[in-house]
């Protein structure tokens, strides 16, 4: 069973990598047009 510290650390390590795909997908657009 995860305890909920655990569980906010996932959520927030997945919300980070979320957001570093955003990131990434935006500048690459970018650079392609």
């Amino acid at each position: 069973k995860i305890s909920e510290e655990d569980k906010k650390t996932i959520v927030d390590k997945c919300n980070e990598v979320i957001a570093w795909l955003d990131s990434n997908q935006s500048a690459e657009k970018e650079e392609f047009e």
